[in-house]
C-alpha cells in the first residue's frame, strides 16, 4: 500500500494500553496534533528516540540473557 506523506506519520489509526504503576495524568494525542508539538518543540523527538531506542537495547539484552539460560 503506498503511504500519503500528506496524511502524517502514519496513515493507520494506532492505539496502545497501558497499566500504570502510579498516579498519573495522560492525554491523548491525535497524529497531526502530535507532528506539529514536534514540529514546535524539537527536543521532543530527540527524548522519544532516546527512551525508544533504550527500551529496545533493554529488551534486546533481555532477550540474549533469556538464550543464554537454555543453552
Amino acid at each position: 500500500m503506498a503511504r500519503d506523506h500528506n496524511a502524517g506519520c502514519y496513515p493507520f489509526p494506532r492505539t496502545a494500553s497501558v497499566i500504570a504503576t502510579t498516579t498519573c495524568t495522560v492525554q491523548i494525542v491525535d497524529n497531526d496534533s502530535f507532528v506539529e508539538l514536534i514540529k514546535v518543540n524539537p527536543p521532543l523527538i530527540l527524548s522519544l528516540a532516546t527512551t525508544l531506542a533504550t527500551r529496545v537495547v533493554d529488551l534486546n539484552d533481555r532477550v540474549v540473557q533469556g538464550q543464554e539460560h537454555h543453552i
